[in-house]
């Protein structure tokens, strides 16, 4: 054989044996920012899951919340008198703070006791209670015993504490 056959021969062995050792670095190069890419997708899902799991106890203690405070406007709405009519309710800072108007006085003193039977409302007390004068939502006749009032009570956290918001 003649020697320019034999050094082209060696030049492909040795461009075979670059090309295969820049194919297979490539492969591991690929091979590599694979791994890198799936373990860092994988970090991002768990964090994702970490936050979703931390809305979701966020929003069961929300449902709680609102589970109870359902629980006490079902409460309010079926042990008032029928001859007490409320005109709000609102709820501020663990108190329960509660207008209405009363047809008497033991209108009221009713439904203050019916309200301190609640496991969620400590005692309830009258903020005011005066001769109700009409507006433009009812009318009051002179001289009748119908009487406005503001009766305020504690929420309790935990039903089966004394105080409020345990």
């Amino acid at each position: 054989l003649q020697p320019w056959r034999e050094q082209r021969r060696e030049e492909q062995k040795k461009g075979f044996t670059y090309a295969t050792v820049g194919i297979v670095l490539l492969c591991a190069a690929a091979l590599g920012a694979d791994y890198w890419l799936q373990n860092r997708y994988i970090e991002q899902q768990q964090a994702a899951i970490s936050n979703l799991e931390a809305g979701k106890a966020k929003l069961s203690v929300a449902k709680q919340e609102v589970d109870r405070l359902t629980e006490m406007l079902d409460y309010i709405a079926q042990n008032t008198p029928e001859t007490v009519f409320l005109s709000s309710i609102d709820y501020k800072s663990g108190k329960v703070i509660i207008t209405g108007v009363a047809s008497n006085d033991s209108g009221v003193a009713q439904f203050m006791r019916n309200m301190e039977r609640f496991q969620y409302f400590s005692t309830a007390s009258v903020d005011s209670i005066t001769a109700a004068k009409g507006n433009n939502r009812f009318k009051v006749p002179e001289g009748s015993e119908v009487k406005e009032f503001t009766v305020n009570m504690e929420v309790k956290r935990d039903p089966n504490s004394e105080g409020g918001q345990k």
